[in-house]
């Protein structure tokens, strides 16, 4: 089951959400640009910039993806760029610090060859776990253009090196 958007909290105040939100969102902001560090400064503009508007946003959680996602998308199209960059996630289930390294490498360059709206949606339906709508909603776009993109970047990745590698396998397979 997809993670509801909503973060609607009449009571809420800026502390709170971000005491509440800041994992998520450098984790969000890491997926997007690459490097913990820049990823932080990201977080960091975007919640400054909610802090400034904080009186009129109904939905902080939101409001801080879109402000992510719209930071994100900017500094591409100002650098005409994106460059492979680290992976982040942890994998639990793995002990193998090597397996893990090339398979954190793969994933990146994989992900790295995705358009900066492919990595977005990317990023906010399966990292961020959020429905269509609500990518959709962040994203300002249809729907049906979320659901294309998807399709897209997945075909894209399945097509990468990644459609090689076996998760039930200890060992990777490359072609």
């Amino acid at each position: 089951m997809k993670r509801p958007l909503s973060y609607e909290m009449p009571d809420q105040t800026p502390t709170d959400f971000v005491e509440r939100e800041l994992d998520a969102l450098v984790r969000l902001a890491t997926g997007l640009c690459g490097t913990k560090t820049t990823a932080e400064d990201l977080v960091s503009a975007a919640i400054t910039n909610m802090l400034q508007h904080w009186d009129s946003i109904h939905n902080p959680g939101a409001y801080a993806r879109r402000s992510l996602v719209n930071l994100y998308l900017n500094e591409c199209r100002r650098r005409k760029r994106h460059s492979p960059w680290p992976m982040f996630a942890d994998d639990a289930g793995r002990t193998d610090p090597v397996s893990d390294a090339i398979v954190r490498m793969d994933v990146a360059m994989a992900l790295a060859g995705l358009q900066p709206v492919q990595r977005a949606v990317v990023m906010l339906r399966f990292l961020d776990d959020l429905s269509v709508d609500d990518t959709a909603r962040i994203l300002r776009r249809p729907a049906g253009s979320v659901r294309r993109v998807s399709h897209e970047a997945l075909k894209a990745l399945r097509m990468s090196q990644l459609s090689s590698y076996n998760p039930n396998s200890s060992e990777l397979e490359k072609p």
